[in-house]
């Protein structure tokens, strides 16, 4: 392995706003880590920044530009994959930037534990504050193991995470029709590749809060989608076997996404009934789970009147000692 492999960083952007781009691209020049590439992947932007891009590609030999109409981020990052010259790949979204250290740490990381995944923590930002989320409190684990944690956690992000370039080498499928949860069914794949997953606790990744944001606005399709997510997700978990309660926390996470993203005209739609069928009896023997369970029931009955199974469900829930 190289004593000093090249990171490549792929950058998404779509009408991000210049002064976030600007910080954006600025935090990855002062990184303190000098074997980097930059992939910015402009994906149908708006005349003014399409002029930027072309000026930062202009000023540093270490920027690709890559131009599309636009096609979602799952195909931007399919393109920057695809043009990702280095040992490493990182990703970046356009309105976040990073901790200088940061790549140093990742690759020092790596390198000492020679796991293919290193993870870290990152600091949520706040239009008046800032929140570091998480602690990593481990040197390595399986792949098993952290996917259990990071569905825990919720940490379903595929940026803030150092990715070695052979992962992207075996077979991902990453569909065009994902809008939601398309990280975290891409990363468990990287991770599902991977021997070994690393971590360090430094918060290096700084992500930016926004209330006008695509992730904090709420439709019927953002609630279909929350859905299809659940449904991609779930069956990739059991292709790999993977523990079934951890399966149903997965679903109940993205069910109560879609309860809370919109109104479904069909309240009835076949995927809130695979979920139901499958997974919700799980509830009733698992405490992580079941508290979750409890309350989304409760809202389900309510709201979308699947009264027999939920009764069925709550009756049970009761029962137990929590």
């Amino acid at each position: 392995m190289d004593a000093r492999p090249l990171i490549s960083v792929i950058i998404p952007v779509y009408n991000t706003p210049l002064p976030y781009l600007d910080r954006c691209v600025h935090s990855v020049f002062v990184q303190t880590y000098a074997e980097k590439e930059i992939i910015l992947i402009d994906d149908g932007s708006k005349p003014a920044l399409k002029h930027k891009l072309q000026e930062l590609k202009e000023q540093d030999k270490r920027i690709q530009l890559i131009q599309q109409t636009n096609q979602g981020v799952v195909a931007a990052r399919k393109k920057g994959i695809e043009a990702a010259k280095g040992t490493y790949l990182f990703f970046l979204d356009a309105d976040d930037y990073l901790h200088p250290f940061f790549f140093t740490q990742l690759v020092k990381k790596a390198l000492q534990t020679k796991s293919e995944v290193v993870v870290s923590n990152h600091i949520r930002v706040f239009a008046k504050r800032e929140k570091k989320r998480g602690k990593n409190t481990f040197d390595t684990l399986s792949p098993e193991t952290y996917i259990k944690l990071l569905i825990e956690t919720r940490d379903f992000s595929i940026w803030g995470k150092l990715f070695h370039r052979s992962l992207f080498e075996k077979t991902l499928d990453m569909p065009a029709e994902l809008k939601i949860g398309e990280d975290l069914y891409l990363l468990l794949q990287l991770l599902f590749y991977a021997k070994s997953i690393a971590a360090t606790d430094l918060a290096g990744y700084y992500y930016l809060i926004q209330g006008t944001s695509v992730m904090h606005t709420y439709t019927a399709e953002k609630a279909l989608n929350n859905l299809l997510a659940a449904q991609y997700i779930s069956q990739l978990l059991e292709a790999h076997a993977f523990d079934p309660e951890y399966i149903a926390a997965v679903n109940l996470i993205f069910l109560k996404g879609s309860f809370l993203s919109g109104k479904l005209k069909n309240p009835r739609h076949p995927l809130i009934q695979r979920i139901y069928k499958n997974y919700f009896s799980i509830a009733r023997s698992n405490r992580f789970i079941g508290k979750a369970a409890t309350f989304y029931l409760i809202l389900f009955k309510k709201h979308l009147n699947l009264s027999p199974l939920t009764g069925y469900l709550l009756n049970k829930l009761s029962q137990r000692k929590v």
